[in-house]
């Protein structure tokens, strides 16, 4: 029997191959414990082959889908920014893996990385927070596995008034443009600008709040940091100002450190939340 939990993440989790080997990712892996960080009792409902190692997913409690294959990626970071190719895709997510008890939740964040989630999964749940990160959604890859982006429009059938959704320039194909429009089908949008902060777009009026200046030493997992931050501040009472300040704060210490020892320590947290407005 599954235990309570107050968040539950819904992705692929993957296998990145990085210039140091290869590591665990996803969103459901850096939203997932940044949540877990935070204090929350976290799910994760995701699809990975039987000799994937999840081990260091233990302080979360995950339901693995059956699958073949494990959705692996290779970021490649040069002057142009950030290319990625997908290696492999684990099975679409379809709901088989959901404990019944999950149907209903406090606070759902739909976390696709590589399309994987079929859109009558996302009616078997319902929630008090309706959270995306839907990068995934707009993903689509040639035969070489080179990955590109949909149109922002992929995304209008997964979009909601009460939704509140995260996406970084990148995913909207690097300008501000489409970003009123999709503010204008959801309830909040951060857009997130790596080190130069994000853009929140809420009721009428858009802000852009600064992300303190760091050393970067790897950016991977950064927006997933961010949104889980975001989602969880508001979901404790701030407001989108504040609540972008301080996931500012979080994502900026992570991008000082690689992979998940870019996870936020409790006295980080704790920090950060003094940056209350």
């Amino acid at each position: 029997m599954s235990h309570p939990i107050d968040y539950l993440v819904i992705g692929h989790v993957t296998e990145d191959q990085t210039p140091e080997g290869v590591m665990i990712g996803g969103t459901v892996t850096y939203s997932g414990l940044t949540a877990h960080a935070f204090g929350k009792n976290v799910g994760v409902v995701t699809a990975a082959a039987p000799d994937f190692d999840l081990e260091l997913l233990n302080q979360l409690e995950v339901h693995v889908q059956e699958s073949e294959a494990t959705s692996a990626f290779k970021n490649i970071y040069d002057s142009q920014g950030r290319r990625q190719k997908i290696i492999s895709r684990a099975a679409n997510l379809t709901g088989k893996a959901l404990p019944t008890e999950w149907s209903k939740v406090k606070l759902l964040h739909w976390a696709p990385v590589a399309n994987e989630i079929e859109a009558a999964f996302t009616d078997q749940i319902s929630s008090q927070w309706l959270c995306l990160t839907p990068q995934g959604w707009l993903r689509y890859w040639d035969d070489q596995g080179n990955i590109a982006l949909q149109r922002w429009d992929a995304l209008r059938e997964y979009l909601s008034p009460n939704a509140i959704v995260v996406l970084s320039l990148e995913d909207i194909g690097g300008t501000l443009e489409p970003a009123a429009i999709i503010a204008s089908e959801c309830l909040i949008l951060a857009i997130t600008l790596g080190a130069e902060g994000a853009v929140i777009y809420a009721g009428n009026e858009h802000r852009h709040l600064i992300a303190p200046n760091v050393t970067e030493v790897d950016p991977t997992g950064c927006g997933d940091i961010f949104a889980a931050t975001f989602f969880i501040c508001l979901e404790q009472g701030e407001g989108p100002w504040t609540a972008a300040s301080i996931a500012n704060h979080i994502a900026a210490i992570a991008a000082t450190r690689k992979g998940l020892d870019s996870i936020p320590r409790p006295k980080e947290i704790t920090n950060a939340l003094k940056l209350r407005t």
